[in-house]
């Protein structure tokens, strides 16, 4: 049994391998970055709006002069999940200096509900589904994957973009360093 899962991650890979090698081969511009299909990454916040749970429209400009950790995640996502109890640490400790967590959610309004409640999440929480796919895009994530957060400053710049897992300990010194 062992070896039949082993033989079809190897396939899988190949696979896996051969797809890219293709899609490179009918379209080169993808290496050399020029007529890139995504958008430019931008350089400072973007405006966007969404809803957050209690249906309210909730707009950028409403954390203007703040230091804004945005948060594309989803509750199905491990990694996600992982770092949030330290985001709703810092959101905490650094509320009084003008910090402001949003997380941007991929996913359904009642499993981000439950979610929140659960885990007692203090920051705003927005529902975005594939608008906020579109945004984490423009902000630099170039194949979309979660979770994905990025840092902005008090005068709108993007000071720091991480794909992955963010660990609370970088994320302080980061924001520090901003105030």
């Amino acid at each position: 049994m062992r070896r039949y899962f082993l033989i079809a991650v190897i396939i899988m890979a190949i696979a896996f391998g051969v797809g890219a090698g293709i899609a490179l081969l009918t379209n080169p511009q993808l290496l050399s970055g020029q007529d890139n299909p995504l958008p430019q990454r931008v350089s400072t916040l973007p405006e966007f709006s969404f809803t957050d749970l209690e249906n309210r429209e909730r707009h950028s400009s409403e954390w203007t002069g703040h230091v804004l950790v945005l948060n594309f995640w989803a509750t199905w996502c491990p990694p996600c999940r992982a770092e949030i109890p330290g985001f709703i640490k810092l959101q905490e400790k650094y509320a009084g200096n003008q910090v402001q967590f949003v997380g941007i959610a991929v996913d359904e309004k009642a499993l981000v509900a439950e979610f929140a409640e659960n885990m007692g999440i203090n920051y705003p929480l927005l529902l975005g589904e594939l608008d906020a796919v579109k945004l984490s895009e423009l902000m630099g994530n170039r194949f979309g994957g979660l979770p994905y957060t990025v840092v902005i400053d008090r005068e709108g710049t993007i000071r720091h973009r991480q794909p992955g897992e963010m660990r609370e300990d970088e994320l302080e010194s980061i924001i520090t360093g901003l105030l």
